[in-house]
């Protein structure tokens, strides 16, 4: 054989390495959108001829696709029954200890994360856990990461806990004589786990965490918004109208920044402090909350709102204002107000907008939005709630939730616990059972056909498909195979738990920097080749990719629990990884006793 022949057989290989490094890169860099990083992907590996088009979306149709749809599906019925939100408040309830209602609080997002979407657990929690803290003057920055990283534990309990052990037991079903782990197989080794994991955020890992507060003790200094940027009119007739722009702030008495302004509808930028101030000139400010409320109910200045219309509102409609994050999966990411039609703005107006870490000049209309913004949005009381979970945003206030009719909540139980009885009895397939399960809700009217559609989280199973036929390709290019030989060949010197470790150590490390999923998709296939070459069972390996595929601690990018808590707690980069550090060092450990333990090799 040539050395060209050599090279043109490693030409798939090669290939398959370059796709998954511009994949890495994209997922890292956060832009564009990682459902799109991820279509790129598949669309580079049909135009190098590793997958035949007609075989490109074929993975979209995947049974694990099916499951997760599914789950969204469920998910959005039991919140909307009132199941979660009632288990959770009267969980709570037990105690009024700060530090025992954080226990709690880590234990019910786990438990519910073991059966609901992680992410709509913890967004579910995430208001009554600030609450919690303000309520008993501590920062939220002290229990939200505790909060998030509980949303994982979730993930070790159950095959339905995250979208990777659907991945992972797929894997294994495709395997001769194998079939799908079990609905709990997860938990005989994840359970000790979550406890070992709850322990640890319960005890130390909030004491890692910043105490973010500036001395006052008004609530809003607990709460890490410390400025929104915001525009304010000057009106006419206002006392202040003349006063160079500079003594404002000594003028009102109050603290906040002034940014830029614009004039009879030209923006002006940066402006000098010896402008003098003109009726209807509109500044771009920075300030807490309170101050925003002081100055607007002064007579000098009145707040600018990007209007918007709902069908129906009369003069008469309660006004209510409302704080509220935008998620990773928002429509607003990467849009300003301005891009949204105003038709699709649900009749919500918004007043302000805070980012941490970052100072915001642009006017209110063209700030691009990012996952973990938070908004200061007003709207109608009775509507305000359904408006901002169309935009994709999560309420950082009392929600107002309905508990529903009990006659709902009953239903939703029943359906659920069939279908989980169904599966995990092996008499119908899970994602038959599952989508069985979202159909009934439907039927019975637990939500409607346009609440489940849009309780999918659409980008989630664009990520999925596509990365399930990347990790086609990456089998049958023999890229897989290549690096599970090369760990093979080092098995003369490591003994079958050294080689779980290298796998689970990858496994985690892919997660905290590229993207959990795609770490269960890439890693499932080296463990079977791993385990198969140095003749052990496949179930330890896999059950280690799932456990670190769901330890996506490290970083506020590794899983969208992370980000949502981002902005809210007012985090750094370095605080994930106080917390999430030992977190990794703790599951990695843990489950190279507890793993060969419960599943031999």
């Amino acid at each position: 054989m040539t050395e060209l022949d050599l090279i043109i057989g490693f030409v798939p290989q090669i290939t398959v390495f370059l796709v998954l490094s511009g994949l890495m890169i994209g997922f890292m860099r956060g832009r564009p959108r990682y459902d799109v990083v991820s279509l790129l992907a598949l669309v580079a590996i049909v135009l190098a001829g590793l997958i035949a088009p007609g075989e490109a979306f074929l993975s979209f149709g995947h049974p694990a696709v099916i499951i997760v749809a599914s789950m969204f599906i469920i998910s959005q019925g039991l919140v909307l029954s009132g199941v979660i939100d009632i288990v959770g408040r009267k969980f709570i309830a037990i105690s009024d200890r700060p530090l025992v209602q954080l226990f709690l609080l880590i234990v019910v997002v786990a438990f519910v994360s073991a059966f609901v979407n992680n992410i709509g657990a913890l967004a579910l929690f995430l208001p009554i856990t600030i609450h919690v803290a303000r309520d008993n003057n501590i920062s939220p920055s002290k229990f939200l990461i505790p909060l998030a990283f509980a949303s994982h534990l979730g993930g070790f309990l159950t095959l339905i806990g995250t979208p990777r052990n659907v991945i992972v037991s797929s894997f294994r079903a495709d395997q001769p004589g194998l079939e799908n782990f079990g609905m709990f197989d997860f938990a005989l080794v994840g359970l000790p786990l979550a406890a070992i994991g709850i322990g640890f955020l319960a005890l130390v890992g909030w004491r890692l965490l910043p105490n973010r507060r500036k001395g006052s003790s008004d609530k809003y200094d607990l709460f890490e918004v410390r400025n929104y940027t915001t525009e304010i009119k000057a009106v006419d007739g206002g006392e202040l109208v003349g006063s160079y722009i500079k003594d404002l702030p000594e003028k009102t008495g109050l603290t906040f920044s002034i940014h830029s302004l614009a004039r009879s509808g030209w923006n002006i930028g940066r402006v000098s402090g010896f402008e003098v101030l003109r009726e209807g000139d509109v500044l771009v400010i920075s300030a807490e909350p309170e101050v925003l409320t002081e100055l607007t109910e002064s007579s000098n200045f009145e707040l600018m709102q990007t209007k918007a219309k709902e069908a129906g509102v009369t003069p008469n409609d309660e006004q209510g204002d409302i704080e509220a994050v935008v998620t990773p999966h928002s429509p607003l990411v990467g849009k300003s107000w301005e891009d949204i039609p105003l038709r699709l703005r649900y009749g919500v107006n918004l007043l302000a907008v805070a980012r941490d870490g970052a100072r915001l000049t642009m006017s209110l209309e063209n700030t691009v939005f990012r996952p973990s913004d938070i908004l200061l949005l007003q709207g109608r009381k009775e509507s305000i709630h359904d408006s901002i979970s169309a935009l994709g945003c999560y309420p950082l206030a009392d929600r107002g939730l309905s508990f529903g009719r009990s006659r709902h909540i009953v239903v939703s139980l029943i359906i659920f616990a069939v279908a989980i009885g169904l599966s995990t009895a092996s008499i119908v397939p899970v994602h038959i059972a599952f989508i069985s399960a979202a159909l009934a809700m439907i039927l019975a009217n637990i939500l409607s056909i346009k609440q489940a559609y849009e309780g999918i989280n659409w980008s989630v199973l664009v990520l999925l498909g596509s990365m399930l036929s990347l990790s086609e390709a990456f089998e049958t290019s023999g890229s897989a195979g290549m690096i599970g030989d090369i760990l093979v060949g080092a098995s003369d010197y490591m003994s079958p738990l050294m080689m779980l470790g290298i796998v689970l150590v990858a496994t985690v490390l892919v997660s905290d920097f590229v993207n959990s999923t795609t770490a269960a998709v890439l890693m499932a296939p080296i463990g079977i080749i791993v385990a198969t070459g140095i003749g052990v069972s496949i179930d330890p390996f896999l059950m280690a990719v799932a456990i670190g595929s769901a330890a996506a601690f490290l970083t506020p990018f590794g899983h969208e629990s992370n980000t949502l808590v981002l902005g809210p707690g007012g985090y750094k980069f370095i605080d994930y990884v106080k917390v999430g550090l030992p977190m990794d060092i703790i599951v990695i450990v843990s489950s190279l006793v507890l793993v060969p333990l419960v599943w031999p090799f």
